[in-house]
């Protein structure tokens, strides 16, 4: 009592203000320290999951604000509830909760990613190159966009976050960026199929916006946002022991019968926004938007459009097509894949969204059985018409490169290659070195890149997507001359294609590391993956001269209207002063006396006909 009386008295009371303030932010942060889960904790995500028994779950989201989207993501050890088992894994946390997928990121032209990805996962195992390893280091790759593969962007070739340790990722989005949907997910060579395969991604939007022109019946229709992870718990199992991995761990929940969990347990499956099986409502005659994402760590999906339903693509791979809406009987969907679609469906009932193969397909690494359903409800509204076609004006860095000529075309053949007893995974003969790029070319060439065994593997490019200059496929019109990838596989190519498919791309802007590899994640990991290198002059662009600025179409008008509209404020408050007050009065006598008395004569623009 003592003690506290001769603080009060010899404090003087300001500063004892400010002493109690400092207390109590004191005491504000223990509390946060002590309420956040320690790094060791399990946490949960999804809840008991039963097939058709719930609607589809809405994704948590984080949007960018004035030009930056700004946080952090934690990636801890967690617990995913599956229909019939707890499956302890790795996964991403925003503001203490943890969930699969991801939040997702919600992003505009010119903005800035500004994001810390602290790993907070204990110390893990080593390991060879082009061999599972390294299971908890990690590193984030933005899967689609168009940005800089150097650091402190999506540089996944030299950024590793090791146990405890975090980066400060900084990745801007040039201002004619396409909008669409991408994804994000790790990329550490070595333990990305571990990563991934255990519910380790999430979405990356890129908003539209008026400049984008969507006609008005596409522009107003709700959008659903679905992301597909694929669980195979044998294989994940493999890949873990091999990883010399101590989190991945499989336990029955005591929900389902014996027989139930064996096949759970020996079968692959999927979930939709961390659900099995969930139903997404809709009316009978009524359209809705589809946008979803496989993010599958090896299967492909065939979605063909369930009866009474109608499939109108729109885009695919956060590209818009040239043309579009284009009616199609089913989508192809590679790991890494991304389609956007409108679905209208003319009866009444439950459809189930199914991939399942066609003739010729190639089934190896395809994904099959039911993925969600469609719930579609008896409506009192009349059918919708149908969806206004129109032409789709493509971002500068995304030109027509079907007519180029071959003389200005540089050309290069990738070859994807694996023998699976050996566990030898290559390109062109070789697996993966970091050290040394597999191709080396000039930024501003057109690129026509042959791509051999596109029709077992999928093939994915880092920084630009890729367009197809030719006929691909006798099955179906999903694949079209003109239409752009990032991830492409093939099901089924004739027998003249010799297994093999061009694609052409000019490399613009972001010079460095184009990194290339199959998306079967696990041959990534075990050495199928290269990078070409394109020398030039960094942030010089061609296709795209008048874009010095990274801000939008957009925005520069935004700030132009503004600066018209703010002086003309302040000329009118100004004129306001000067012609309504006794100070403007006295300001224009002033001025009037300081001019000459007589100004100088000035020379007519027009010669006066007295002068001829």
């Amino acid at each position: 009592m003592a003690v506290r009386m001769a603080l009060v008295v010899l404090v003087p009371q300001q500063r004892r203000l400010q002493l109690a303030i400092l207390w109590v932010l004191l005491v504000f942060c223990s509390v946060l320290a002590i309420a956040r889960p320690l790094e060791s904790d399990i946490v949960h995500s999804g809840s008991g999951l039963q097939p058709a028994s719930e609607p589809l779950q809405k994704l948590a989201s984080i949007s960018s604000q004035g030009g930056t989207l700004s946080t952090q993501l934690d990636f801890v050890q967690g617990t995913f509830q599956a229909p019939c088992h707890n499956i302890t894994t790795r996964m991403y946390r925003h503001n203490n909760v943890a969930s699969v997928p991801g939040p997702t990121l919600r992003l505009k032209r010119g903005d800035l990613l500004d994001l810390t990805l602290f790993n907070t996962l204990p110390k893990g195992a080593e390991g060879q190159l082009n061999h599972f390893r390294l299971p908890n280091t990690t590193n984030f790759h933005t899967h689609g966009l168009h940005v800089s593969s150097r650091a402190p962007a999506d540089d996944v070739l030299s950024i590793q976050i090791k146990e405890g340790e975090q980066f400060h990722y900084q990745t801007r989005l040039p201002g004619y960026h396409a909008p669409g949907i991408f994804w994000y997910h790790p990329h550490q060579h070595g333990s990305t199929a571990l990563q991934v395969g255990g519910g380790a991604a999430g979405a990356i939007v890129v908003e539209e916006d008026a400049s984008d022109q969507i006609p008005a019946d596409i522009a107003a229709l709700e959008k659903e946002l679905v992301m597909f992870n694929e669980w195979n718990l044998e294989k994940m199992k493999a890949i873990s022991t091999a990883s010399n991995d101590q989190i991945w761990k499989v336990e029955s929940n005591g929900t389902c019968l014996p027989q139930e969990e064996a096949w759970f347990a020996s079968n692959s499956f999927i979930t939709a926004n961390g659900q099995y099986q969930p139903y997404l409502a809709m009316e009978k005659g009524q359209w809705k938007r589809l946008q979803l994402i496989n993010a599958a760590f090896m299967q492909w999906l065939s979605i063909p459009a369930p009866q009474n339903c109608e499939f109108q693509l729109l885009a695919k791979d956060g590209i818009f097509l040239k043309e579009l809406p284009r009616q199609v009987d089913r989508l192809i969907l590679p790991g890494g894949g991304r389609v956007d679609l409108a679905v209208r469906c003319s009866r009444a009932g439950e459809r189930a969204l199914i991939s399942k193969s066609e003739a010729n397909d190639d089934t190896t690494f395809m994904g099959t059985g039911t993925l969600m359903y469609l719930d579609v409800k008896d409506s009192e509204k009349p059918p919708q018409p149908e969806l206004k076609s129109f032409k789709y004006a493509m971002p500068c860095y995304l030109p027509d490169l079907t007519q180029v000529e071959a003389s200005r075309l540089t050309k290069a053949e990738f070859r994807l290659q694996d023998n699976e007893d050996t566990k030898w995974f290559a390109i062109n003969d070789t697996t993966f070195n970091p050290e040394q790029p597999v191709y080396k070319s000039d930024m501003e060439t057109v690129q026509e890149w042959t791509l051999v065994n596109a029709d077992y593997h999928s093939f994915h490019l880092h920084v630009s997507p890729f367009q197809l200059p030719e006929t691909v496929s006798t099955t179906g019109n999903y694949f079209q001359i003109g239409d752009w990838h990032d991830t492409l596989f093939i099901p089924y190519l004739p027998e003249e294609a010799e297994n093999s498919i061009k694609v052409r791309f000019q490399p613009e802007r972001y010079t460095g590391n184009y990194v290339m590899h199959c998306h079967i994640l696990p041959h990534e990991d075990q050495g199928m993956m290269a990078y070409a290198q394109f020398a030039g002059e960094e942030g010089k662009s061609s296709l795209c001269p008048d874009a010095a600025s990274d801000w939008p179409v957009w925005k520069i008008a935004a700030v132009a209207a503004g600066a018209v509209v703010g002086t003309i404020l302040v000329v009118s408050v100004t004129g306001g002063v000067i012609y309504c007050t006794p100070l403007g009065a006295w300001l224009l006598l002033k001025a009037k006396s300081l001019l000459p008395k007589k100004l100088p004569e000035t020379r007519p623009l027009l010669p006066k006909a007295s002068d001829k």
